[in-house]
């Protein structure tokens, strides 16, 4: 758990603060606030991991925070341009509200894409939402959605590996193994003139398309308008920080 507590401070915008219920509902259990308290006093790292932007539920800095006290968490807060007065902030104006978004994945085991995917999404949905996966209908270009939830997902899969995400905002996936063959010589004919020079000028220009790709693909299962409108259409930049990789894998989630 403190590991995903760690990881979510580095989702926190310079200037806005969360609370510890927050961090307790994104791990699934509101009820593990004081869990979080916990693993937030023995951060490994503040420098690397922002504990300082963590707040009570009426904005009350922590007495007893263990990088430098009270004063040493308010002295954080204003070099990121949060006021602090009488040892609280504004969290109508400073808090911020994350959408909350699940990854899971597997391997497919000689399984198909589809069944580890949608197990994974039953998974997903039972753990953060609670009860049986909603019925699944889909839209005229495609896009799945569940029938009686506000809930939205993406599931993608190569020939190793299923990735599924669990949202409450619209959300897109694709992943792509980086070990997969690929053809250079399609780049100009699915990137734009300025993805095209990025690719042109890149070092690896292996990864330099798939990561293009597995972009334009999240896009289009985010907007839910396919990849006919897509491979010339979007701006996209090798540096984009919604790519990642997992497992020999590039994944692109977008929300």
């Amino acid at each position: 758990m403190k590991g995903r507590v760690l990881e979510y401070l580095l989702t926190i915008p310079k200037g806005k603060v969360v609370t510890y219920g927050q961090i307790a509902a994104h791990l699934g259990n509101r009820k593990l606030a004081r869990a979080v308290g916990n693993a937030l006093h023995t951060n490994p790292d503040p420098d690397r991991y922002p504990c300082y932007k963590v707040v009570n539920t009426q904005g009350k800095l922590a007495t007893n925070f263990a990088f430098g006290g009270i004063e040493g968490q308010k002295q954080r807060l204003e070099a990121d341009g949060i006021q602090v007065k009488n040892g609280k902030v504004d969290l109508a104006k400073y808090q911020w509200n994350a959408p909350r978004i699940y990854l899971a994945s597997a391997t497919l085991d000689g399984k198909s894409g589809h069944e580890v995917g949608r197990s994974l999404l039953s998974q997903l949905y039972a753990a953060y939402v609670g009860g049986e996966l909603p019925q699944i209908l889909t839209e005229p270009m495609g896009k799945p959605y569940f029938a009686s939830s506000n809930w939205h997902f993406s599931i993608s899969h190569t020939k190793k590996q299923a990735f599924c995400v669990l949202a409450d905002v619209p959300v897109g996936i694709d992943a792509e193994q980086m070990d997969r063959d690929i053809r250079l010589e399609v780049a100009p004919k699915i990137l734009s003139d300025d993805e095209l020079a990025q690719f042109e000028a890149a070092t690896d220009k292996r990864r330099a398309l798939l990561t293009f790709w597995v972009l334009k693909e999240a896009h289009s299962k985010l907007t839910g308008q396919g990849m006919k409108w897509h491979p010339t259409h979007t701006n996209f930049s090798l540096a984009d920080s919604r790519v990642t990789e997992i497992d020999g894998c590039l994944v692109a989630i977008m929300h």
